[in-house]
């Protein structure tokens, strides 16, 4: 045992260095830029190891192959930025994060000054380190390892199951989408973090009622809504929680007299400069026309031939109709009939089928657990409200299942979350 404590340091510093050497001369980035992120990188890796994967053969193998082929591929598309689903979208942060340099005195102006939280991180790395967007590709990857290694301890925290975590957090790893964002410039997997994040420390909070857990949830939030708006309402749901909790002592899905305070208090903060910064992509909307008004035309720029959503609202009672059907589509699409070529069918093969069967789960998953223990169902009505209220808000503004398979993966862990921590196999002997 005290051999295997002194290899640590061994690996966590010899191996990011090597990497970083073989990293530098082929990306062309300095070794200096990327060092600190491969270290963390591979202490996250090392914590991964010692929660869960030295203790089942397959899944260290199956996680070694999944971290030896990021590693070569990160590599690759630091100097290609062209793997798939990624799109152009990283030369848009970096005309953003370049602006806010050219823009900003220092360090602490470059925040104010940036689009956005992700444009902001990256224009902070252009002061340290010069403007270099292969770079970025480094910082990116060890935030995909956190988001397995909080998912694994989730589900721990839950339901106190190693095996049952152990799944969770290899599905993370191994969900084809998931594992290209992980090498992307793109904010999926930042976001990602922070909302798992976010929910580990709402479920510390209902088990262990520190107030401390809620605030850092709700901070958590926030951080991921300056990346992207989107996800704004899980700090609506936590908030509906911890005042279920701090009150009532017992949390109900549906509580009135809870939801009307909730929403007060969140009137009260959307007139604060945090909401402001965390909800930018909301700013302007201000009835419910305004709000038909943006759905359309979200739908007329972001128009394509995955789009699923072919009839435009005309007024606000439309749109409400519209809203199972569109968080619907969200979460599942591309359906069969949907594809139409190569591209398509690879779509739907990879992340169509597998949105399919975790829908499936989900439900199965409600249904089973209608007579689980307070504590659970508490921790099980705070993650469905998460993953539904999500469902809605980019149901409203997405239109095709290109975004669709981008955005849904920042509440993928919250999904495999459940899954792995309430659902159960029906043995062949159980009435």
């Amino acid at each position: 045992m005290k051999n295997r404590k002194s290899l640590v340091p061994l690996f966590v510093g010899l191996t990011p260095f090597f990497y970083s050497v073989i990293a530098s001369y082929f990306s062309g980035v300095s070794f200096i830029s990327i060092i600190i992120p491969n270290i963390i990188l591979f202490y996250v890796v090392h914590l991964c190891y010692r929660n869960y994967l030295r203790s089942n053969k397959t899944v260290f193998i199956i996680f070694s192959l999944i971290l030896l082929s990021q590693l070569a591929l990160n590599i690759y598309n630091s100097i290609t930025h062209n793997l798939p689903f990624t799109n152009v979208d990283w030369e848009t942060y970096d005309i953003y994060a370049n602006n806010t340099v050219l823009n900003s005195d220092n360090l602490f102006s470059i925040f104010s000054n940036a689009p956005d939280l992700f444009s902001g991180m990256i224009a902070i790395i252009y002061k340290l380190f010069g403007r270099n967007i292969s770079i970025i590709h480094y910082y990116i990857l060890p935030l995909f390892y956190l988001s397995i290694l909080y998912t694994y301890k989730t589900v721990q925290l839950i339901c106190n199951d190693k095996k049952k975590a152990t799944i969770g957090a290899t599905i993370l790893s191994i969900y084809p989408v998931n594992y290209i964002f992980g090498m992307s410039i793109l904010r999926e997997i930042p976001v990602q973090l922070l909302v798992i994040l976010s929910f580990y420390n709402i479920v510390c909070y209902m088990k262990n009622d520190i107030n401390r857990n809620y605030f850092i949830s709700a901070l958590c939030v926030i951080l991921a809504s300056m990346m992207h708006s989107g996800v704004l309402g899980l700090l609506i749901v936590y908030s509906y929680i911890f005042i279920q909790k701090r009150f009532l002592k017992k949390i109900k899905i549906f509580r009135p007299i809870m939801i009307f305070i909730t929403a007060a208090i969140t009137a009260l903060f959307s007139t604060t400069g945090i909401w402001s910064s965390a909800s930018k992509r909301f700013s302007g909307i201000e009835s419910g026309d305004d709000l038909v008004m943006r759905v359309n035309k979200t739908n007329s720029l972001l128009g394509g031939n995955t789009n699923y959503i072919l009839y435009d609202p005309t007024n606000l009672i439309e749109l409400i109709a519209m809203i199972p059907y569109r968080a619907l589509m969200f979460a599942i699409a591309p359906l069969p009939w949907q594809v139409y070529n190569v591209e398509t069918i690879i779509a739907l093969l990879i992340d169509g089928i597998p949105r399919l069967i975790i829908l499936v789960l989900l439900v199965k998953t409600i249904i089973q657990n209608k007579k689980t223990t307070e504590d659970k169902k508490a921790i099980l009505i705070c993650d469905l409200l998460a993953i539904l209220i999500t469902y809605i808000i980019f149901g409203l503004g997405v239109n095709n299942y290109g975004q669709a398979m981008r955005h849904r993966s920042k509440i993928l862990p919250l999904e495999l979350v459940m899954i792995a921590s309430f659902y159960h196999r029906r043995v062949k002997n159980e009435v």
